[in-house]
This record gives C-alpha cells, sequence and structure tokens, in this order.
C-alpha cells in the first residue's frame, strides 16, 4: 500500500501520503506554507504544488523549492479555481493517502504524522483535526476535553449540520480510493460543501482527533468572504448535501433544515452591505420566516441561531444592527 523507507538502520513501512497545495496569488503566505510541509516528521510524502495560474512571484517559489526537495512535484496550469487544482492533484498523486493544505495557511509539524495515526490506531479510511483560527493579533483556538473519538457515518453527518468547521477540506487525511467517482465541482465556492460528507457517504467511521494542528489564516480577501454572485453556491450546495443526507438518513430531517437555515443566514451576512441582491435577500429571509417554527422545536438548534430567527422575525434592519455589533465585538467569527 506504500513504500519502504530506510531509516537509521531499520526498514520502516510507511505509506506514502501525497499532500496537495492548490497555489494562486499567495506570494506573501508561500513560503511559510511550503516550509511548514517540508519540515514534517512524517517524511515518506509526495508534495503536490498546483500552480492555478498564478501572476504574481508563486510560481518562481514553488520551482525553487522543487529544486531542492524532490519529494516536490510542481504544475503549473491555466487558471480554474480551487476545485480545479484540487482535482487536478488528487488525478497525479500516487500516494496511499491524501491530504490538503491552502496555500496561504500553514500546519504544525506533526499534523501528518497525528492524522495517519488515527487512521492507523482506528483502521479508518478519514481522520480529522481541529484549526488554530490566526489573526492579525490573536490567535483562536478551540479547546476540547476529549482527546480523540471514532464517529460512525450517521453522527459525523449530523454533526456537519451544526458545525460548519467539519466541511473543510483541509485538517484531514483520506484514503485515495474514497475519490474514485469523487471531484470537487468546478467553478464554485464552498466547494468543499458539495463535497466532504459524499467522502463521508463512503466511510463508514471517522477518527476525529481534537488537537489543533491546522493553522488557518483569516484574511480580509479570502475566497469565502468576498461578494459575488458566487456567494450563493453555498445555498445551492447546502440544499444538495440536505437532499442527499435525507435519502439515506430520514430521521436527520431537523439536522438538515438547520443546515439549510446556517447557509442562507451566513449568505444573508455575506451580503449584508451590497446594494444589489434585493430580491435574492427576500427569498432567504422567507424562506426561513416559513421554517420558524420547525427550526425553533429543534432542541439541538444553537442559541446564537434562534437568536437570529427572532430578529429577522421583527425586520430585517433590526437583525443587521444587531449583527454587525455582534461582529464588532467578536472580530468577524465565521458564521
Amino acid at each position: 500500500m506504500g513504500e519502504y523507507v530506510f531509516m537509521f538502520g531499520r526498514t520502516l513501512c510507511e505509506p506514502l501520503i501525497t499532500v496537495i497545495v492548490p497555489v494562486y496569488n499567495v506570494e506573501l503566505y508561500l513560503k511559510k506554507c511550503i516550509d511548514s510541509i517540508v519540515n514534517q516528521t512524517y517524511r515518506n510524502l509526495e508534495i503536490i504544488l498546483v500552480d492555478d495560474g498564478s501572476t504574481d512571484s508563486c510560481p518562481k517559489i514553488c520551482d525553487e523549492y522543487a529544486k531542492k526537495d524532490t519529494r516536490i512535484t510542481v504544475y503549473h496550469k491555466e487558471n480554474g479555481g480551487l476545485s480545479d487544482a484540487r482535482n487536478y492533484g488528487i488525478d497525479r498523486s500516487t500516494g496511499a493517502f491524501l491530504t490538503f493544505i491552502d496555500s496561504d495557511d500553514y500546519i504544525d509539524n506533526t499534523y501528518v504524522k497525528y492524522l495517519y495515526g488515527l487512521l492507523n490506531k482506528y483502521n479508518t479510511k478519514i481522520s480529522s483535526c481541529l484549526c488554530k483560527i490566526v489573526f492579525k493579533d490573536k490567535i483562536q483556538e478551540k479547546k476540547c476535553d476529549v482527546k480523540e473519538e471514532i464517529v460512525d457515518q450517521k453522527d459525523y453527518l449530523g454533526r456537519m449540520c451544526y458545525d460548519s468547521t467539519l466541511f473543510p477540506a483541509w485538517g484531514k487525511m483520506y484514503a485515495k480510493e474514497l475519490f474514485e467517482g469523487i471531484r470537487y465541482p468546478k467553478g464554485f465556492v464552498f466547494e468543499d460543501t458539495g463535497t466532504t460528507y459524499k467522502l463521508i457517504f463512503n466511510c463508514d467511521k471517522i477518527a476525529c482527533g481534537y488537537e489543533s494542528k491546522y493553522n488557518y489564516i483569516m484574511r480580509d480577501v479570502s475566497i469565502s468572504h468576498t461578494c459575488n454572485d458566487k456567494v450563493f453556491h453555498l445555498i445551492y450546495l447546502a440544499d444538495a448535501m440536505a437532499v442527499d443526507i435525507l435519502k439515506k438518513y430520514s430521521d436527520l430531517n431537523k439536522d438538515t433544515l438547520r443546515l439549510q437555515f446556517w447557509a442562507r443566514v451566513s449568505t444573508l451576512n455575506r451580503i449584508m452591505n451590497a446594494n444589489s441582491y434585493c430580491k435574492e435577500r427576500k427569498q432567504i429571509i422567507d424562506f426561513i420566516l416559513s421554517r420558524k417554527s420547525d427550526l425553533l422545536q429543534n432542541n439541538d438548534l444553537p442559541m446564537r441561531d434562534k437568536v437570529a430567527l427572532r430578529l429577522l422575525s421583527i425586520n430585517y434592519i433590526v437583525y443587521k444592527w444587531c449583527w454587525l455589533m455582534y461582529l464588532r465585538f467578536t472580530r468577524g467569527k465565521n458564521c
């Protein structure tokens, strides 16, 4: 399943693990990202850097690193977006396991070893870890009393409906076989929302580790925080996810409704300062209010959701003012 590595006079069976890094115009962050990968304590890596048509110094930086480390392979391609770059890397990977790193983020030096250790310990095909959110002036980290656990498929899907931090492609390790017939949707943002749950469908259990090994840099120009027509992709993908989950687990209906609610509130917040999208804004609010009763009957609905729902019931202006005040005091947490 992997390659044999000769180390310290012993032959160890370490499977080859592929690290896929889509790269696009992140010259200020790229070196730190690549350094964090090449310095992993787990050494048997295939590092694939996919330059997705960058117009800054990223192509040169990638090539320079490839000259210094034979584990690195660089591909230069025309710009096709994050999904296309990830798919490009998947198609060219040879490792038994895959993990994804965004090129403006970085990882702890035990990231790969930690995730592979979870896979190996629990004999499963997906493992995950927590992340630290890195702001300009602080680092936000979630603390958990549980060190690690194994979670079955249905439970994990249910958790995804309440926790958007479970969606990203990064912060996880996958057996490559899970991607048979599955690729990230080209042309979409929030592509993880349309893909991660499908990989979960192919896995009976997920090994969850609650140490923060991935470092997510909060940038003002992050794709997921840009307001344009693609912001509505989140609603489309979340609705598709809800439909697919209900086909398999019909009793998760209250959970999938919360997922749809979250996608709409998240989108509403992203278009808040846009002068356009009046029609779309009304459709979002109408959807939410038409399901107010069902949402409030969900005992698992987070308090913040309940507050948002009641504020929208008053009117949108009140909701908007309260949300902006909330952001002022929380420094822009993800919704």
